[in-house]
């Protein structure tokens, strides 16, 4: 099970500091706070979280089975927590949300809905960079989506007139249900994003569907960011409506590996690997999207990208070594085979 998580530590790079997030394998329990319910088109919220309410959280929920076109995340109430006075002069209810839990390095919300959904170009796998929650396995299926199929992206999220969003994902292939979110995102006491970050352009479509994802995966609790980490890229790709193949039983050798690989790309095959604890060129524990292949100086190559956004030293096409690469690298399929317990296709 893929259950990478990034930690920020501090590292030098010449003579500047900068914050570089780690792999850990470990499962930690995360302090989360029930932050303040705000509706997404009232101006924009910022706020200290209140760590006196502060508790352990350690549930698992399960999917709900809901019918075609099912909407909301269970968190929308209404106008009845106002005063007698003001719901009097409201013509129309006013939608107020109740906040994802967070972990105790969040100190604020703020309200992303002006920026823009997707970049000029439309969604794309550099838009996806991980945050501090192990959702490797999600955050690599929305790169791996929107290399393979972006429309499938762009029919998922949609946003309205009020700046809310519906965010769509599916119980079975043909059965969804409809998330309905705002735009507010976690921020640290430094301004930064806690999970997903922005992407091109200062899109918001992964950390916004990151956010709705809080409330899909486990609907008969409250939704929270510690719920998500965790996973296998099967699943999520099943919650994007895709029909996902393990291929690892049938992968013999990596040989066979590679060739499986070449006739994805060949159908434009949605693909995936993650990784198990086995020493090799990739990180333990994490999941990777599957890009291309090659066939360098007669061995069989395959370019994965991490959800990361980079590679710890690495450098694309590269054999030097830095954290610029966009989470592009190749491997060598020999290398990799070894060390992976999910090599899962999809078709789009």
């Amino acid at each position: 099970m893929s259950i990478a998580t990034k930690h920020s530590v501090a590292t030098t790079q010449g003579n500047r500091s900068f914050c570089q997030p780690i792999e850990t394998l470990e499962s930690r329990q995360m302090l989360s706070a029930t932050v303040p319910h705000i509706p997404a088109f009232l101006p924009q919220f910022q706020s200290n979280a209140d760590q006196s309410n502060a508790n352990v959280h350690a549930g698992n929920g399960h999917h709900s089975n809901k019918g075609h076109g099912t909407s909301g995340n269970g968190s929308l109430i209404t106008t009845a927590v106002l005063n007698t006075k003001l719901v009097s002069t409201i013509f129309h209810p006013i939608p107020v949300f109740l906040e994802p839990k967070v972990n105790s390095d969040v100190t604020q919300w703020h309200n992303f809905s002006s920026n823009p959904l997707f970049a000029a170009g439309g969604p794309s796998a550099n838009d996806v960079a991980q945050g501090q929650v192990g959702d490797c396995w999600f955050l690599a299926t929305l790169a791996e989506t929107a290399l393979r199929d972006p429309t499938t992206i762009k029919n998922a999220i949609h946003q309205r007139a009020d700046g809310t969003y519906d965010v769509v994902f599916h119980t079975s292939p043909t059965t969804t249900v409809n998330e309905h979110v705002d735009g507010l995102l976690p921020e640290t006491v430094y301004g930064s994003l806690e999970y997903a970050k922005l992407g091109q352009g200062g899109c918001t479509w992964v950390a916004i569907m990151e956010k709705a994802f809080t409330y899909f995966r486990n609907r008969s609790i409250a939704a929270d960011y510690a719920t998500i980490s965790s996973g296998w890229g099967r699943e999520a790709m099943s919650d994007l409506g895709a029909s996902p193949t393990e291929q690892l039983p049938t992968t013999a050798n990596a040989s066979q590996l590679f060739s499986t690989v070449v006739w994805g790309l060949i159908f434009n095959s949605g693909m995936e690997f993650g990784t198990n604890g086995t020493s090799g060129p990739l990180v333990n524990g994490h999941e990777y999207s599957v890009v291309s292949a090659r066939v360098q100086g007669g061995v069989n190559q395959i370019e994965v990208r991490n959800p990361w956004g980079y590679n710890p030293g690495y450098v694309h096409g590269s054999s030097n070594y830095d954290a610029t690469n966009d989470g592009y690298m190749w491997v060598n399929a020999s290398a990799v085979f070894g060390e992976l317990d999910e090599f899962v296709t999809a078709g789009v």
